[in-house]
């Protein structure tokens, strides 16, 4: 089985007594990226509990996308972006 953080936030859901289907959209936040546990990576959204999550992730996800939607227009990455701010 993969453990990708769909497939680990699926779990989560099926431990809870939540069925979740194949090709069915499943909504988690990422709490801990680099988390040694795989499953305390991901918490799927109708989980209870709170866990926070994983800010560094985020701005890295952030910085990905801005840079290639930046790319597309611009031809310089995005350490040199945030460099001019």
């Amino acid at each position: 089985m993969a453990d990708t953080q769909t497939a680990l936030a699926a779990r989560q859901l099926n431990r809870a007594g939540i069925k979740s289907h194949p090709g069915e959209r499943v909504e988690y936040t990422i709490t801990d990226a680099k988390a040694k546990d795989k499953s305390d990576c991901v918490r799927a959204a109708d989980v209870d509990g709170n866990s926070g999550y994983d800010v560094e992730e985020y701005v890295r996800l952030l910085e990905q996308a801005a840079s290639e939607i930046i790319s597309l227009s611009y031809p310089f990455k995005i350490e040199s972006f945030q460099t001019q701010f």
